[in-house]
């Protein structure tokens, strides 16, 4: 399977993803105030270690969510990245 990641901007996109994200231990990257210490310590025993964003996307902001996978690509171009649209 191609290497997967999520780009998670709210609580509830991530209740959605969550078996997705460990099914497939792909990354993460999610915006700050979502994980519960009981979510990262879920992530942390399949090996999932989140990245948390910066700053807050709000949901809604096609712009700031472009700027992330920009940068996301700059690292790796061949990378599957599954965006939250709320």
């Amino acid at each position: 399977m191609e290497k997967a990641l999520y780009l998670i901007v709210t609580e509830s996109g991530f209740n959605e993803a969550v078996n997705d994200i460990i099914e497939h231990k792909a990354a993460l990257w999610i915006n700050p105030g979502i994980l519960t210490d009981e979510h990262l310590q879920l992530l942390k025993q399949v090996d999932v270690i989140p990245r948390i964003l910066e700053q807050e996307i709000q949901p809604g902001n096609e712009k700031a969510v472009l700027e992330v996978i920009k940068h996301i690509e700059q690292g790796d171009k061949e990378i599957n990245i599954l965006v939250e649209y709320p």
